[in-house]
């Protein structure tokens, strides 16, 4: 996920990607000598992104200690004519970003999709065609370090992306700014196609307190939000006198209801302050968000979140089936560094590594004898 992340807010420095930033907007991962696998003496770290528009390929992005991009290449486009699959193209830029040479291969879709290359010479414009495969800009991130309950929240500066920012430090203006946008339909619950009812209603579908969100712009550089109730009368509440759980999951309800088609959105964590009940609601809400089109991430150590996506893969209100959810289990293998826990058709998981999820289990043969 980190990879990701590093992409995405180093292009936000600087859009021809020609550095890698360690330290931005996303994630504080120090230097080089605090990233790199301590047990290598290599001074590159390579990213390989495997990607399935164009008919698929590879984009690798190598950095050292300069972090300066030293190869890219991209293969296994398949022929927009007839389908089938091709050999790869290379394309290599030297240490200083500013030449490039290339390999390029006589079948029509390579020559279609890189035909520029033969007369483009600028970093800038070969990094504008990759970005076109994969946009890591286009990545909502809400990190496990979320801000607690806030009263004020800053005003967001110009940004092309809208997001509400890692730590969801965004959020109140977001929600101000886009509250009449309409969001997809099978995100829709029940009153008015907008932003600001939606985000209403899914707070109350998965904590169940019928609390609305209030955002007030107070002409300086801020936003002061409150949650409010309304039976008869409307009493307002600080957002420290209503729990963590409502100001944990409004930054991903909003990153999840603002989320495009073909962007990403990454959660860390969503069961963070939730009890069983509303992180089933909630990740069924972010099974919803990948059935329109959203590449969804979940880390999560809740077995809660595992059982909701399971219950979701049956739903016939979820449009997403077991072959939509890849689960995967990181353990501490040098050969085998994750494992993947496949989902069937019923629901069911056969193949349980020790270690995943299995510590009930483990309990219950103490308790009772077994």
């Amino acid at each position: 996920l980190q990879s990701l992340l590093l992409m995405r807010q180093s292009i936000e420095h600087n859009e021809n990607t020609n550095q890698i930033y360690l330290n931005g907007s996303c994630v504080n991962l120090g230097s080089f000598e605090d990233v790199k696998n301590h047990y290598s003496e290599s001074n590159v770290i390579v990213f390989c992104f495997y990607y399935d528009k164009f008919g698929g390929g590879c984009l690798e992005y190598e950095f050292g200690e300069n972090c300066i991009i030293d190869k890219l290449y991209s293969e296994s486009f398949a022929n927009q004519e007839t389908g089938q699959r091709q050999t790869y193209t290379t394309t290599y830029l030297n240490s200083n970003g500013d030449t490039i040479y290339h390999e390029v291969g006589d079948d029509y879709e390579r020559n279609y999709i890189f035909k520029k290359l033969l007369t483009w010479d600028l970093f800038e414009e070969f990094t504008n065609l990759t970005l076109e495969i994969i946009d890591f800009s286009e990545i909502h991130y809400c990190s496990a370090d979320r801000l607690g309950p806030q009263n004020s929240y800053p005003k967001l500066p110009f940004s092309k992306f809208i997001n509400v920012g890692a730590r969801g430090q965004y959020t109140a203006d977001v929600l101000f700014k886009n509250k009449k946008n309409e969001v997809y339909e099978k995100l829709l619950l029940k009153g008015e196609n907008t932003l600001a009812t939606q985000t209403d209603v899914w707070i109350d579908e998965i904590l169940g307190e019928n609390l609305k969100v209030s955002v007030e712009d107070t002409k300086t550089d801020i936003f002061i939000l409150t949650f409010y109730s309304q039976n008869g009368k409307i009493d307002y509440y600080k957002p420290a006198n209503v729990g963590f759980g409502y100001s944990y999951i409004l930054p991903i309800i909003v990153s999840g209801l603002i989320a495009k088609e073909g962007e990403i959105l990454i959660v860390e964590n969503p069961e963070a302050h939730l009890h069983p009940r509303a992180q089933s609601k909630l990740t069924k809400f972010l099974a919803k968000v990948a059935s329109c089109g959203v590449q969804v991430f979940i880390e999560s150590h809740s077995e809660h979140i595992l059982n909701g996506l399971r219950v979701c893969a049956l739903d016939a209100s979820v449009d997403i089936n077991n072959e939509d959810i890849s689960v995967l289990y990181f353990q501490d293998k040098e050969n085998a560094p994750f494992a993947q826990i496949p989902i069937n058709k019923d629901g069911s998981i056969d193949n349980w590594e020790d270690g995943f999820f299995d510590q009930t289990d483990k309990d219950f043969k103490i308790l009772y004898g077994l």
